[in-house]
């Protein structure tokens, strides 16, 4: 059957049903972009062709006509959506390498690693990695046919980790202001992420039970960790300075507000 045209303001578009045996592919309605008939039944010719050459070679045939924005589309529109910090990775990945066909997934990694990922640790390549796999194996469900499987993110043998001495530590702690020391010791003592330990509540400290409860993460789950010696004495002493407050955020800026956290980076004041 073949697709239908109809004419909305000047340009024509198509809709309709392809079946080769007893697949059937349903085609939502698409501009042509021509404002002739003509043209538009050309348009509309070429896109039954290869609709019906992709039902006639089963997954293979699709996974050549999908690309990789194909796929990052499908999983932006997924039930639930995406963090918003996938967001900005998968518009990344849709500028830089979104025109690959989806069979060519590997390669496109490997042109993204060598130039966007250039710079980056291998964990952290390794977390774009992740997400560019997650919509590539949704929009292959999506589309009926099998994801491809991106190379792995190769570990650097010329990493050097460097560790502060207890001393140097506690040097570096003590030059921090009055105001932002109780941060950072919470941030090198209790191992929070900087967002966790902005979003800290008093609601969430129980000095006598010595444990800290992470009511907001990364991965959406809740915790609760115990205090290490360090994080309640001090937490003890912003206590006491704040008047034993039941709630409330823990930590406020020389001005009184809740600090701010920004893409990553603590506002300080």
């Amino acid at each position: 059957m073949p697709l239908h045209l109809r004419k909305r303001g000047n340009v024509w578009h198509a809709r309709g049903s392809i079946r080769v045996g007893t697949e059937t592919v349903h085609v939502r309605e698409f501009s042509t972009g021509c404002d002739k008939r003509a043209d538009a039944e050309a348009v509309a010719g070429k896109r039954e062709a290869d609709e019906r050459a992709a039902l006639l070679h089963g997954p293979a045939g699709r996974a050549r006509r999908l690309t990789v924005a194909d796929c990052l589309l499908a999983y932006m529109r997924r039930p639930g959506g995406v963090p918003p910090y996938d967001e900005e990775r998968i518009a990344d990945f849709n500028e830089r390498i979104g025109a690959h066909l989806m069979a060519e997934a590997a390669a496109a990694w490997n042109e993204w690693l060598s130039t966007r990922g250039e710079a980056m640790a291998p964990g952290t390549a390794a977390r774009w990695r992740a997400i560019l796999q997650a919509a590539l194996n949704y929009g292959a469900r999506t589309h009926g046919t099998v994801a491809p499987h991106l190379p792995g993110v190769k570990q650097r043998n010329d990493d050097q980790l460097v560790y502060l001495t207890e001393r140097e530590a506690e040097r570096l702690l003590a030059a921090y202001s009055d105001v932002s020391r109780p941060v950072f010791i919470v941030l090198a003592k209790q191992g929070l992420r900087t967002g966790e330990a902005l979003r800290l509540d008093w609601r969430h400290v129980d000095l006598k039970r010595q444990t800290l409860f992470v009511a907001e993460t990364k991965t959406g789950r809740s915790r609760t960790v115990p205090m290490h010696p360090r994080v309640l004495e001090a937490l003890c002493v912003l206590w006491k300075e704040r008047g034993q407050p039941d709630i409330g955020p823990v930590f406020l800026s020389s001005r009184g507000e809740r600090w701010a956290h920004v893409r990553g980076k603590a506002a300080i004041r």
